[in-house]
């Protein structure tokens, strides 16, 4: 029959183990957690950079629509190559 030092010592043993492990898994969850939050962190920063991407994309889609139209033909025609309507009086400002 074992005596109660020994008893005590194996008791002391047992919840020195249990401690431990109580600790070790504590700090695995912690650890756990904190990565999930950090992958939580990027999806959104991720997320948020794909939003502005897509709406960079459909302005220069809306760009490209207003290129190819009769409107900005003419405004590129009048801007850079100097052009008017034949029904247009041509004013040159010698002050400019």
């Amino acid at each position: 029959m074992p005596t109660k030092k020994k008893t005590k010592k194996w008791l002391w043993l047992y919840a020195v183990i249990w401690i431990f492990t109580a600790v070790m898994f504590t700090a695995i969850i912690v650890m756990q957690m904190s990565g999930y939050n950090d992958y939580r962190r990027e999806l959104a920063r991720v997320r948020e950079e794909l939003e502005y991407e897509d709406q960079v994309r459909e302005e220069l889609l809306d760009e490209m629509v207003f290129n190819e139209s009769d409107a900005y033909i003419e405004q590129q025609a009048r801007e850079q190559l100097g052009l008017i309507r034949p029904d247009e009086i041509l004013i040159i400002n010698d002050a400019e």
